[in-house]
């Protein structure tokens, strides 16, 4: 017993080496890859009568694919040779009309909606135009104001006296200006505007000491007067683009 089951097993080795040998041979001379083997374990997987069955249905889906595309023909030709009647005929043309007149309909509305919207466009470029320009006007009178005040010798005056001050001296003087408490002289600057000019006109040592005093009071507000001292002066769109949104800009 022991023997036959022996001799069993080394020939189900020898078979099992056999069969590998054989796989081995076909993948390598390129008759057997992924693609063929999915298709052998595809075959190997169905009965032969399920086998038929799969075919003998898709033939009949065949059959009834060119079955219907007969009758397709049939239609198509038999509407080319048979004459048409007159109500046919008569019916033909308004169908034709009718769809004609949808798609003049949908062209013309759409039409009209882009010359809406061209002169919504148009309105709005024109706005923009007249703000633009009312923006550089007033920029350009907020430079000249600027250029008058900073040529009056009063102005020099002014700044000397500021900065004969004490630090937080000067920052009060300043910030009752900032904050509305002493009205400016008439013109284009208000009272913000003209502590910048102050401040820009001061020596470093002396701002340097008087924007820290804003500094210990209102970190915010010395960076509000920190970029003023940067863009106040350039042009209208840089001025407005740093201005912080609880900072007023100037007319």
């Amino acid at each position: 017993m022991r023997n036959l089951w022996t001799i069993a097993s080394v020939l189900a080795i020898a078979n099992l080496f056999a069969v590998g040998s054989i796989v081995g041979w076909l993948g390598a001379s390129g008759r057997l890859d992924r693609e063929r083997l999915d298709e052998l374990k595809q075959t190997l997987a169905e009965t032969p009568q399920e086998r038929e069955d799969r075919l003998a249905a898709e033939v009949a889906e065949v059959d009834q694919r060119e079955d219907e595309m007969q009758q397709l023909r049939d239609q198509v030709e038999r509407l080319m040779t048979s004459p048409m009647t007159a109500e046919e005929l008569v019916a033909l043309q308004q169908e034709a009309a009718m769809a004609a007149d949808q798609r003049m309909t949908r062209a013309m509305r759409e039409l009209e909606d882009l010359r809406d919207l061209l002169a919504r466009e148009r309105a709005e470029t024109d706005r923009l135009g007249e703000a633009i320009e009312m923006q550089r006007a007033a920029f350009e009178a907020r430079i000249a104001e600027r250029d008058n005040l900073l040529g009056q010798a009063q102005f020099r005056t002014a700044v000397d006296t500021l900065q004969g001050q004490r630090a937080p001296a000067a920052r009060n003087m300043l910030m009752a200006l900032w904050d509305g408490q002493a009205d400016p002289p008439e013109g284009e600057l208000d009272g913000r505007a003209i502590v910048v000019e102050y401040l820009r006109a001061m020596e470093d040592r002396q701002r340097n000491k008087v924007i820290a005093e804003f500094e210990k009071e209102d970190p915010a507000l010395a960076a509000v007067l920190l970029e003023r001292l940067r863009t106040d002066g350039v042009t209208p769109e840089v001025a407005d683009a740093a201005a912080t949104p609880d900072e007023p800009q100037a007319p």
